[in-house]
């Protein structure tokens, strides 16, 4: 047995964040196991997906992990967030069925009578659903719509206020 196998999780965290690669093997070793379990349920594709990005989060992040208190957490977190991530994209995938069809994901949402949003431009229409409905950030619409960051904020304030409009109006009619 190597002997940096039996160093304890804080040094080989010191040795990654220096640049030690037989350092980041054991600890991907060691964290595989736990992360295994969970990320076997969703398929091999998907975690193995789940798997890569998560590590090469970790190996990204080197300098930050000598700080890291819970490191365990914190990977089982990035983990996590992958996950939440692949099950988005695949129900806007899902839902979107090939075309652009948004009010397909309106419905999708049991969102009935927000009429305000049938009144929206395609693209806003969409980046609202997508943003409101679905928690998709805004770098994650970018992504999902090829658009600007920049856009799509803009694309989201535009609906807001509508809506807000409409709800405003709604009340003083009260």
């Amino acid at each position: 047995m190597d002997t940096i196998s039996i160093i304890g999780e804080y040094e080989l965290l010191q040795r990654i964040s220096e640049g030690d690669e037989r350092a980041f093997a054991i600890i991907f070793r060691r964290h595989l196991k736990v992360l295994l379990p969970y990320l076997n349920k969703l398929g091999r594709e998907d975690g193995i997906l789940i798997i890569e990005v998560t590590f090469t989060t970790v190996w990204l992040c080197r300098d930050e992990l000598p700080r890291i208190r819970y490191f365990r957490e914190w990977i089982l977190a990035l983990a996590a967030s992958g996950l939440i991530d692949i099950i988005r994209y695949k129900l806007v995938a899902e839902c979107f069925g090939g075309n652009n069809n948004w009010k397909q994901l309106h419905e999708h949402q049991g969102s009935g009578g927000v009429d305000i949003i049938d009144k929206l431009t395609v693209r806003r229409g969409l980046i609202y659903v997508l943003n409101r409905l679905f928690g998709l950030s805004p770098a994650g619409i970018g992504k999902v719509r090829s658009l600007s960051i920049t856009a799509v904020l803009r694309s989201i304030k535009s609906p807001l206020n509508v809506v807000r409009r409409a709800i405003n109006r709604d009340k003083a009619r009260r």
